[in-house]
């Protein structure tokens, strides 16, 4: 456990550093303006994805229960339920989350009376392509998911520093060269795309997931799910709005110079913020398993959280 607090902590640094490096290079390669457009975009694409972190934590919390040391003798019918189940939540997430921003992406960009029409139109147009990237990575929670459950942070870690690194790399090249943030977000989406298909094929290596395991949907457990869903969706809302939607505000009082030298200067702050809960995360398949494997977890739980809370101040 404590070794894995450990790799998220060092792969939320790398991610941290890239995202450092990154933002000078993005302001002057595509300037001031379009940088704030950029970061107007990728501010709607973080709102959208507020259910990225609590889609996963659906996955992860249900299944560490099934592949506990008290079930390991009987999960397999209810690992294909849970799998079954959380699959179809999160692919009805995926859905409507996409689908919804793609149709409103015009009634977005309306909101922001400072922009000529120009500006108007390739915002749309970028919004438009974030949706189909958002659809994909809230899939991808599913898969991060299991491997949260199965503790595999480390090789979590190492996919999401890579993705950052590719992403990250793309960006810069695209940008340099002058094209525009639309160009961006088409190579975003071909990405996102290889590396759903690689959440996927590495789950499949692992034996964690294979072809039954989606054969068992109970509408039971699909309410039981979908009600943990929402309750740590609408907890994730409140801290998304707080670190991304004054930069929305920032666009629409002062315009696209503005917000691009806000959100350059606020980008720094936001990822240092998210690097306190990287530690805590291993916490969730532990308390998980610990409530399904014993009847009096309280001194467990109580140990548990003294450590990671000296862990996170440490950090913090």
């Amino acid at each position: 456990m404590w070794k894995n607090s450990f790799y998220n902590t060092i792969g939320g640094v790398i991610r941290l550093a890239l995202g450092l490096i990154s933002v000078p290079f993005l302001t002057r390669t595509l300037g001031i303006e379009i940088y704030g457009l950029y970061a107007t975009m990728n501010a709607i694409t973080n709102i959208a994805l507020f259910s990225e972190w609590s889609l996963s934590s659906v996955v992860t919390v249900f299944l560490s229960k099934e592949i506990s040391e008290i079930n390991k003798y009987n999960s397999s019918i209810y690992k294909a339920q849970t799998f079954s189940t959380s699959a179809l939540f999160i692919l009805i997430i995926a859905l409507i989350t996409s689908i919804l921003l793609f149709l409103n992406a015009s009634l977005f960009t309306s909101f922001f009376d400072s922009l000529e029409l120009s500006q108007k139109v390739l915002l749309t147009r970028a919004v438009q392509l974030t949706s189909l990237i958002i659809g994909l990575r809230l899939i991808q929670q599913f898969f991060v998911g299991i491997l949260q459950a199965n503790k595999e942070y480390g090789h979590i870690n190492i996919i999401s520093t890579v993705y950052s690194i590719i992403s990250i790399i793309t960006t810069l090249y695209i940008a340099a060269n002058g094209y525009s943030i639309v160009v961006i977000q088409y190579y975003q989406l071909f990405i996102t795309i290889i590396m759903t298909i690689f959440y996927i094929g590495f789950c499949y290596y692992l034996k964690y997931v294979k072809i039954y395991s989606f054969t068992n949907i109970n509408i039971k457990y699909f309410a039981q799910i979908s009600k943990f869903g929402i309750q740590t969706w609408t907890a994730s809302l409140g801290s998304t709005l707080f670190s991304q939607f004054d930069k929305l505000i920032v666009l629409k009082l002062f315009g696209t110079e503005t917000s691009g030298i806000y959100s350059a200067i606020t980008a720094l702050t936001n990822q240092i913020n998210s690097i306190s809960a990287l530690p805590v995360q291993p916490i969730l398949p532990t308390i998980s398993s610990i409530n399904e494997a014993t009847i009096d977890i309280s001194n467990n739980v109580e140990k548990i959280f003294i450590k990671f809370s000296l862990i996170n101040a440490f950090i913090i």
